[in-house]
């Protein structure tokens, strides 16, 4: 007999991949995509690190962007239908639904990374560029940033409306990368206030930025190995982090 979480995680998974929405939002990413790297044809000086850092930047963008909309549209999806009330009335846990949900959409979010790869790649190709595996670290930071942000994705939807989740999820994105520029202000400021704002901000939010492997992949130089280990482990708790700050909220909401 299946588990409750893989029937969930399954069930979620396809029904998200044949979201015609989906396909759209992936279509544009891809365009945006391309269009990063034409652009970066235009230097005629450094062509190579020029397209491959706007091109890795747009995928960037894309990619966590498919996060949040994933993130945000399964549960308001979900009750809009009132296929929840059903889900819900079986012998299933909100914790195994809620967790059950995250790994579908996880798998969904590595299946279009994977399409991201082999689109990136025949770029490189068409555009006679040397196909470098270190070029390929940065999607290994997109997937641990990817992580991180469908579960804050899950904790905003778990107690706000549609829009108020993007907002949010968005915000945690920014302030997210810019808590590394946020360091180094407040090291040349003289302001107390300014100092402790900051420290708050960068206590209470993950510094994404150091997700971002793309200078690595300019530089034709691999991610060191404790580099990769720490933010396996950085991702993997702030995921869970805000995985059970949404569980708690979601056991305690009243779908009747």
């Amino acid at each position: 007999m299946s588990s409750p979480i893989f029937v969930v995680a399954k069930n979620t998974f396809i029904e998200m991949i044949r979201d015609r929405v989906l396909y759209f939002v992936v279509v544009f990413s891809i365009l945006f995509m391309g269009l990063c790297f034409a652009l970066g044809q235009l230097s005629y000086n450094e062509i190579f690190r020029l397209s491959v850092s706007l091109g890795l930047s747009g995928i960037h963008f894309c990619f966590m962007g498919l996060a949040i909309f994933l993130g945000c549209s399964v549960f308001f999806r979900e009750i809009e239908r009132k296929t929840i009330y059903t889900l819900l009335a079986r012998p299933l846990s909100r914790g195994q639904y809620l967790l059950g949900k995250y790994l579908g959409l996880l798998s969904v979010l590595l299946t279009l990374l994977f399409g991201f790869v082999l689109c990136f790649t025949l770029v490189e190709y068409l555009l006679a560029m040397p196909i470098l595996l270190t070029s390929y670290y940065a999607f290994v930071g997109f997937f641990f940033e990817a992580a991180i942000l469908l579960s804050v994705t899950f904790f905003f939807a778990s107690f706000s409306k549609p829009f108020l989740s993007i907002t949010g999820s968005l915000a945690f994105f920014l302030i997210g990368h810019w808590v590394a520029s946020l360091e180094a202000f407040i090291e040349k400021s003289t302001s107390v206030s300014f100092y402790l704002i900051g420290q708050v901000i960068i206590h209470t939010f993950p510094n994404l930025e150091a997700l971002n492997w793309r200078p690595f992949a300019i530089s034709q130089s691999p991610v060191p190995a404790y580099e990769l280990s720490f933010a396996f482990a950085t991702a993997a708790l702030w995921a869970l982090f805000f995985f059970m700050l949404s569980l708690i909220i979601f056991r305690r909401k009243d779908f009747e």
